[in-house]
């Protein structure tokens, strides 16, 4: 796929626009990767000795994390006006991009045939970015709980709220089919690294759907 390839009804990206779209599916990985560590790093200090335990570790870990919920707060107002320059079928064409190259998975086909009845991929979409605004200073106050528990000495429960990273991984892969839909996602290289990526970033118990209920009610729903 070349820059030229977009999609039929799709909106040209500027680079500024492509570039910016990036940077916000990159936060979304980077941010799903810092919780997938965390959690490993938790679990093995439950099971150890509290002498044995890296507090310090983990609460530097849980500044990054910190962090990454700031710029990822401040990233997604724009990142959810342009997928919203984007018609839903530039965006389902976008995703049936990635599902075609990069191969399907149950979030895929979810998204793009397995829905709530009458709403559109765009809908999805917007409703991720909406409700992960609404939610991301209580996911913050979470976390600001347990980093209180780390500095008293003792090792807290592990995760971002599974519904948080469920609706974070759909959220990052509007950006992709966005910069999908317009053609730009193998001139900046990002097709594995979020198309699938984010995926993996997310960890299987993040994509378990049935269970989770993340692919069974609309992200704005609770």
């Amino acid at each position: 796929m070349t820059s030229s390839d977009t999609s039929a009804g799709a909106r040209p990206l500027t680079i500024e626009e492509s570039a910016f779209l990036l940077q916000a599916s990159e936060r979304v990985v980077s941010l799903l990767a810092l919780d997938e560590l965390w959690s490993v790093s938790l679990t093995a200090a439950q099971g150890s000795r509290e002498a044995d335990v890296d507090f310090p570790g983990l609460l530097g870990l849980s500044e990054r994390m910190s962090d990454g919920l700031r710029e990822l707060e401040e990233t997604l107002p724009r990142a959810a006006e342009l997928v919203n320059s984007q018609s839903d079928e530039a965006l389902v064409a976008g995703l049936q991009r990635l599902h075609d190259e990069y191969g399907p998975t149950e979030l895929f086909d979810w998204l793009l045939g397995d829905k709530p009845a009458g709403t559109s991929l765009l809908d999805v979409f917007q409703s991720a970015y909406s409700w992960i605004q609404n939610n991301i200073a209580h996911e913050r106050s979470i976390l600001w709980d347990k980093q209180a528990l780390l500095r008293g000495g003792t090792p807290c429960d592990p995760d971002f709220r599974l519904r948080f990273k469920c609706v974070l991984v759909v959220a990052g892969l509007g950006a992709v089919a966005a910069l999908a839909a317009a053609g730009a996602v193998a001139t900046l290289g990002v097709g594995l690294t979020v198309g699938i990526g984010v995926l993996a970033a997310a960890g299987g118990t993040a994509l378990a759907w049935d269970d989770s209920g993340c692919g069974k009610v609309r992200p704005a729903h609770g």
